[in-house]
């Protein structure tokens, strides 16, 4: 089906524990609502530039859910399914911090994201 680097997970990752950092939780369709204007925030969120000539990830919501995936796997991040649907019409989700993972941020410690096959 495909590779996902562990750049492009890291890249995405980074970007969910600043904003987790100053907001505590936030909910995936920030990410992803199936529009262009919430893909583009989100590739310049992991520091792409959605318009520039140098590489930009496609589906970049994928990492996003990936990095998710590995910071709840790591114990950085719990998520809970809510109701409402996404643009794909799965359950949208809140991710939020836990006690280790604040933790993790206030010392400064680095999250290690691995490639995975999709």
């Amino acid at each position: 089906m495909g590779h996902a680097y562990e750049n492009d997970i890291e890249s995405a990752g980074l970007y969910l524990l600043g904003l987790l950092k100053a907001e505590t939780a936030v909910r995936y369709s920030r990410f992803y609502d199936g529009t262009d204007e919430t893909q583009e925030d989100l590739i310049r969120g992991m520091g792409f530039d959605p318009e520039g000539e140098a590489y930009v990830p496609d589906c970049p919501e994928v990492f996003m859910d990936v990095a998710v995936g590995q910071l709840e796997e790591g114990g950085v991040v719990r998520t809970e399914q809510l109701p409402e649907l996404l643009a794909d019409e799965t359950n949208d989700y809140r991710i939020e911090l836990t006690d280790e993972g604040r933790e993790f941020l206030e010392r400064g410690d680095r999250f290690v994201f691995r490639s995975v096959d999709l």
